[in-house]
């Protein structure tokens, strides 16, 4: 009998140790990741204005953030304005930003986030702008914050116009 593989055998083995020598750092990395912690992983809630009904008004949600296999921290967020939105996608730190490119679960939609990076002052309430759709259709865009802390209405509309100058009477941009 013939001490050597079966050269079909040699080509699986050889196809799969292929296959997954590219994704081997990639899992490594991110399992060091995951046990590692990062001050943005966990629950925060997030403000900002927007039309709704063609009614400027005060919208909340929520960001879970953990960390990502292909990026370093991936987002879930969900808001409720008549009915559940819900979006995913992922963060990015770029020049002392955060940056979060989110994408609709169940409607074709993409949503853009840039805030001041609250790392590593470790704050539990950052500033920044979002743009996308209102909840008209139009493009929009407005200041928004994100906080560990759940915020009162009248709270939240102090804080983003005390960290962004803007005002409730004129706090969006919106193009008609």
């Amino acid at each position: 009998m013939n001490d050597k593989p079966h050269w079909l055998i040699v080509i699986l083995i050889g196809t799969v140790i292929g296959a997954a020598l590219p994704h081997l750092w990639r899992s490594i990395t991110y399992i060091v990741r995951r046990f590692k912690g990062h001050p943005l992983v966990g629950t925060w809630h997030e403000y900002h204005w927007s039309f709704v009904n063609d009614i400027q008004k005060l919208v909340t949600g929520k960001w879970i953030i953990k960390r990502g296999y292909f990026h370093e921290l991936i987002v879930k967020f969900t808001t409720n304005v008549g009915k559940q939105l819900e979006y995913k996608g992922y963060i990015i730190l770029e020049k002392g930003h955060l940056i979060a490119v989110l994408k609709g679960v169940r409607h074709s939609e993409h949503l853009f986030y840039r805030f001041i990076e609250p790392v590593p002052s470790n704050v539990a309430r950052v500033a920044g702008l979002w743009m996308s759709f209102d909840h008209n259709g139009k493009i929009c865009s407005s200041a928004s914050i994100l906080s560990t802390d759940v915020l009162n209405e009248e709270s939240a509309q102090a804080d983003i116009g005390a960290r962004t100058g803007l005002v409730a009477s004129v706090p969006i941009i919106r193009i008609k």
